[in-house]
C-alpha cells in the first residue's frame, strides 16, 4: 500500500519538411518510485521515437520510424517447485526500425503493409518473454476493416428500414444481420495476428 510517484518530461516535434515529406519525433524522460522509494518495474527512464512519412503519389504513401526503449528493471519468479522470486533484474535497452507503405484503394479502403523490427532485433519487454523478430502485417487488418465497414452499412440499412416501416416485422427480418455482423467483426478481430517470417 502507499502512493506511487511518477514525474517526467516529454518533448514532441511534428513538422512538414517538404510538400510531401512529414517528420515527427518525441522524447520522454520518466522517473517513478513506489511508496518505499524503489523504482517501478518495466518503466524505462528514456524512450524516444523518430519517423518520416513520404507521400509518393496522391494514393501511395510510405513511412519509416525508429523506436528506442531505455534500460529498466523487472521482477520474476523462477520455475516450480521453488518459485524463487528475483527482484531488480536489469533489462537492456533496445532500438527497433519499422517501415511501411499504404495505398488508398477507394475512399473507404486503405491497403497497408508494415515490416516491423526490420533488422530482426532480439529483445524482451518482460523478463524471459522474448518478443517476435521481424514480422509483417497486412491481410488480416484489411479483412477486419472491410468486414467492419460492410456490416456497419448493413446495420445502417436495418436501422433506417425499422424506422421507415415502424413495424414488428423488423424484429423477425433483421436480427440475423446484427448478430451476423457482430459475430463476423469479432471473428475478424480474432484473426488479426502477426505473420512471422
Amino acid at each position: 500500500e502507499g502512493k506511487t510517484k511518477v514525474k517526467g518530461i516529454e518533448l514532441v516535434y511534428t513538422g512538414k519538411l517538404t510538400k510531401d515529406l512529414n517528420a515527427y519525433a518525441n522524447y520522454t524522460y520518466t522517473q517513478t518510485k513506489d511508496s518505499k522509494g524503489i523504482e517501478l518495474i518495466r518503466r524505462p527512464k528514456h524512450t524516444a521515437n523518430l519517423g518520416l512519412a513520404y507521400q509518393v503519389t496522391e494514393k501511395l504513401g510510405t513511412n519509416a520510424n525508429i523506436s528506442y526503449v531505455g534500460k529498466r528493471t523487472d521482477d520474476y519468479y523462477g520455475p516450480a517447485p521453488s518459485y524463487t522470486q528475483y527482484k531488480g533484474v536489469k533489462l537492456p535497452s533496445y532500438t527497433l526500425v519499422n517501415i511501411g507503405a499504404n495505398y488508398q484503394l477507394t475512399d473507404n479502403v486503405n491497403i497497408y503493409l508494415n515490416l516491423n523490427n526490420l533488422f530482426d532485433k532480439k529483445y524482451e519487454s518482460i523478463t524471459r518473454y522474448g518478443q517476435e523478430g521481424r514480422n509483417r502485417s497486412n491481410y488480416y487488418p484489411l479483412i477486419r476493416a472491410c468486414l467492419a465497414r460492410l456490416f456497419y452499412i448493413l446495420d445502417g440499412v436495418a436501422y433506417h428500414y425499422h424506422h421507415a416501416k415502424n413495424s414488428l416485422n423488423f424484429n423477425r427480418t433483421f436480427p440475423s444481420v446484427y448478430l451476423s455482423g457482430f459475430g463476423t467483426i469479432c471473428l475478424a478481430h480474432a484473426l488479426q495476428r502477426q505473420i512471422t517470417y
